[in-house]
């Protein structure tokens, strides 16, 4: 059964994107490097790349196509509004992301619905509804045809396309607010409001482990190997996580909240944003800072390694969505 919610869908989301994305400015420096900067609609809350494009998906319910090689951007897609609402707007966005064969695009919304769209013909091509749950909040492809979904009430499911259950896990009472697979895909583990970490195996949906550590929400993270994995969020802090041993260790520590992560598995560096909403490439294994990109006038929202790691994409609250060439 779906957890009911208690809250008016649309109330709620303004409330948790404001406590999500806020944070603080403060004094920086930056090195400068090739890139290319393209606007968005409005706030970009997530953004995904495939097959040479970047899907920027804004808080007006649209997402904007950019196009690396030529410079442009392609295309928008709007979000319908929902069937039964008298509402005129379209549904709120929240999360992105795009299947293994760059070939569907989801997209979480509220009222329990996931809108699929069809890439090759830039349609819509399926809706799915969850009754009794209100935000979804997290989403990411397990494989071609199934997502693993996390809710604003805490839950964790596993569905087709199709949109028949897997498994459903209520892993606490707080806002899911990420979904990150390990590089086998074997496991997965999930961010939560509350703090702590939690992993689980992908097939099953059995627990792992949980993890604690961090004294305020966690906002994004990123695996490193099977074993290891990094997080942040509210608490200003990035930790590296030993799953062998559940211990942890600082990274960085900064004077604003964390709200992105990604890590370049070819060049071996962290990519997290750092004050004055600048972006640092952190080497790894160790501590030490290679570059800081100059970043975004607002604060950033997501991250990700494209093309092989030549470049690094960036979105956030500015509307713009960076493709940055990596030293």
């Amino acid at each position: 059964m779906w957890r009911m919610s208690h809250f008016k869908s649309r109330g709620l989301l303004l409330i948790w994107l404001g406590v999500s994305l806020l944070l603080f400015s403060t004094n920086g420096y930056a090195t400068e490097t090739l890139h290319y900067s393209f606007m968005a609609d409005h706030m970009v809350l997530d953004s995904v790349y495939a097959n040479g494009r970047g899907y920027a998906g804004t808080q007006v319910s649209t997402v904007n196509v950019f196009d690396l090689k030529t410079k442009q951007q392609l295309y928008t897609l709007q979000l319908p509004k929902h069937a039964d609402s008298w509402n005129d707007k379209p549904a709120p966005l929240i999360s992105l992301d795009i299947s293994p064969n760059q070939q569907l695009l989801a997209a979480s919304s509220d009222q329990g619905v996931i809108f699929i769209y069809d890439l090759s013909t830039q349609k819509l091509s399926n809706t799915l509804t969850f009754a009794g749950l209100d935000l979804l909040t997290a989403i990411r492809f397990v494989n071609d045809d199934s997502l693993l979904v996390g809710s604003l009430g805490g839950e964790v499911f596993r569905i087709n396309l199709q949109g028949k259950q897997h498994y459903f896990q209520e892993v606490e009472y707080a806002p899911i607010n990420r979904i990150e697979l390990s590089p086998s895909e074997k496991q997965f583990a999930v961010a939560t409001d509350s703090s702590i970490l939690h992993t689980f195996e992908t097939n099953s949906g059995k627990k792992i482990q949980e993890l604690t550590g961090h004294k305020d929400a966690i906002r994004s993270l990123a695996f490193i190997d099977e074993n290891q994995l990094v997080s942040s969020g509210n608490d200003r802090r990035l930790l590296v996580w030993d799953l062998m041993n559940g211990e942890f260790k600082e990274l960085y520590r900064s004077s604003e909240a964390i709200n992105a992560l990604a890590f370049d598995p070819i060049r071996k560096q962290i990519a997290l944003p750092i004050e004055n909403h600048q972006i640092a490439l952190m080497q790894w294994p160790g501590k030490t800072i290679a570059s800081i990109l100059p970043g975004h006038k607002g604060f950033i929202t997501a991250l990700r390694f494209i093309e092989k790691s030549e470049y690094l994409m960036s979105s956030g609250s500015d509307s713009k969505m960076v493709f940055w060439r990596i030293p």
